[in-house]
């Protein structure tokens, strides 16, 4: 059977019905409302997909007659945008921004096309939407949970991704954290979040190493917003779960090239395991003790120190707390080369199925090809 579906927003009706499809483990019913409750405070709302057209002008909070066939979220981001104005000088811009999340199809309306229909209208019509709300959103960007064919044959954008892992440490190896290593909680990672802007503006404008260099580039910015909804969903869970708060949020390590850390989260599954993910790396050479007479190798292996000596301190944590591993996402160069430092054999894995970046882009001129998507790792549960 072909479907004619539509997408709108969801009614208060519709939304409660959706949350008690979407039910997982490890949440009980009542703590996973609880968590979408406080998500739509965070900004999260929620979309259906529909057979029937409305027979009222769609206003949510009123109740609508018409078949729901599946839903998404949208979550508002942010993002640095960097382009080559007509005086040949580089802009950056904070845009806003919306990641597409939690879609499905419920179960009696698979195997018809409908997610790639949705897909398309998603990214035909959410810019109308937004536009009506003074939203004025630059992109759409999601991240794959099937294969990539679906998205593309939605119409949308793809781009390469990797991941690499550490084995956690456990037994008497735990007691060895490195001693140039800080531990940080909750209340640093906002600061760092801040600073963390600031260095993807200055990359993003070095990143223009020629006068020829006209091609739009942007970051989806790991800021507190962002930073802080996965924080807040892991502690939830750890108190679902009772398995007790992630104090440590992340660690940092000074070196005389610079400042060196990594922030991360747990990530729960529904059989019981529990990721140990990375969620951010960054290197702060400006925050440099004394490098005046470094040469560029000899800063660059004090950056690499610096960074094996923090994922050391990621595996103890983990292993700490029962994780099956530590996992990097789109990691760096340099992220890798600290990883090989503690596991030769760890690498940089391309993602062939979950978990690929895909882009939708609204941009300005008419005509502008889609930009280069920088640092676009996934914060999220993958």
């Amino acid at each position: 059977m072909s479907y004619d579906i539509q997408i709108g927003l969801a009614t208060p009706r519709e939304e409660a019905d959706i949350r008690r499809r979407r039910h997982r483990p490890p949440y009980s019913l009542e703590s996973f409302l609880e968590w979408e409750e406080e998500a739509a405070a965070r900004g999260a709302t929620q979309w259906v997909m529909y057979n029937e057209p409305p027979t009222t002008p769609e206003i949510k909070g009123h109740d609508i007659d018409r078949t729901v066939m599946g839903s998404f979220q949208t979550i508002p981001r942010r993002a640095l945008v960097a382009s080559r104005r007509a005086d040949g000088q580089v802009q950056v811009d904070k845009v806003p921004c919306s990641l597409i999340q939690a879609m499905f199809v419920f179960e009696e309306f698979r195997r018809q096309g409908l997610a790639a229909k949705a897909l398309r209208l998603i990214k035909d019509q959410l810019a109308d939407y937004a536009e009506a709300d003074h939203q004025g959103i630059r992109f759409l960007f999601l991240y794959s949970y099937v294969g990539p064919e679906l998205y593309t044959q939605g119409g949308w954008t793809s781009f390469p991704a990797t991941y690499a892992t550490l084995p956690t440490v456990s037994g008497p190896d735990m007691a060895s954290v490195p001693d140039e290593v800080e531990f940080f909680d909750v209340k640093e990672v906002e600061k760092l979040c801040l600073r963390d802007e600031e260095l993807v503006r200055e990359e993003l404008l070095r990143s223009y190493t020629s006068g020829d260099d006209a091609k739009s580039k942007f970051v989806v910015l790991a800021d507190w917003p962002a930073i802080s909804w996965l924080e807040a969903c892991e502690e939830h869970v750890a108190r679902e779960t009772n398995t007790g708060a992630l104090s440590l949020k992340g660690a940092r390590a000074r070196t005389r090239a610079g400042t060196v850390w990594c922030i991360w989260t747990r990530i729960f599954r529904g059989n019981g395991e529990i990721d140990f993910q990375i969620l951010r790396s960054r290197v702060d050479a400006a925050a440099a003790n004394d490098n005046s007479d470094l040469s560029a190798e000899e800063a660059e292996d004090q950056i690499t120190s610096g960074l094996a000596a923090v994922l050391r301190a990621a595996q103890i944590e983990a292993g700490r707390w029962g994780c099956n591993n530590v996992t990097m996402k789109n990691p760096p160069p340099r992220l890798v080369r600290a990883a090989q430092r503690i596991d030769p054999s760890a690498q940089s894995i391309p993602r062939s199925k979950i978990c690929l970046p895909f882009l939708h882009w609204y941009g300005g001129a008419e005509g502008e090809e889609t930009p280069e998507w920088l640092q676009n790792e996934s914060h999220g549960d993958f």
